[in-house]
């Protein structure tokens, strides 16, 4: 592992990236890039909030890489917002202490909070235990029984046909008056000449939901 002292090569390193005084959220990604200007083995990025000091020491640096690029985002080398200071430091394989020599270049890093805003916790509505109340099945209302003048009509004459066979002298020749005794009920007032004898009478129609019937009271006067 190169140690990195506060001893200076002959020659140093030429920074790209990030400009002085770069902006990052705390999980923004940054390319950190260089180039070794005297053929340099190995590097590394190492921050400090102060930029005199605390170089040596600092925890906050990027794996030791033989790339001249390092990609890193400020919480990954455990960066906290605000201010910080970071630079280079590298070395060669062929320094048997394998020392990391600082670069004279100290930028700045203006770290801010994650733009992330936390999501609020998921809220899973209590499991009921009451089972489901079924709506009772809609209602259908059975449309009244109405018995309609037309309808009753056609029993009344089939009613004096069945029973006057012969004497009955057909729809046409009937004259018929009804009274209404109720929506189901009509009583229809019958008279008609067949060779010379006049029959008079009332047929009465009744209409229930299944079925019609009819009471045949005309007489021969």
């Amino acid at each position: 592992m190169a140690v990195p002292v506060s001893a200076h090569a002959s020659s140093d390193v030429m920074v790209f990236a990030p400009f002085n005084g770069s902006v990052s959220t705390l999980d923004q990604p940054i390319r950190f890039s260089w180039y070794p200007e005297n053929s340099q083995d190995f590097f590394r990025v190492v921050f400090s909030q102060t930029p005199s000091g605390g170089w040596e020491d600092s925890p906050h640096r990027t794996n030791e890489t033989v790339l001249d690029s390092a990609y890193v985002s400020p919480r990954d080398v455990g960066l906290t917002p605000g201010t910080w200071y970071w630079r280079i430091c590298y070395g060669w394989n062929t320094d048997a202490r394998h020392i990391c020599y600082w670069d004279d270049d100290i930028r700045t890093l203006d770290v801010r909070p994650s733009l992330l805003t936390p999501l609020p916790p998921v809220v899973v509505p209590p499991i009921s235990t009451v089972p489901p109340v079924s709506s009772p099945p809609p209602v259908t209302s059975t449309p009244a029984v109405q018995l309609t003048v037309s309808e009753g009509k056609k029993l009344v004459y089939d009613g004096l046909k069945r029973t006057f066979k012969s004497r009955y002298p057909g729809p046409r020749g009937v004259a018929v008056g009804y009274t209404r005794v109720s929506a189901t009920t009509i009583r229809y007032r019958v008279s008609w000449k067949k060779r010379g004898a006049k029959y008079t009478g009332t047929v009465k129609v009744n209409k229930t939901s299944t079925q019609y019937t009819y009471t045949v009271d005309v007489r021969r006067r």
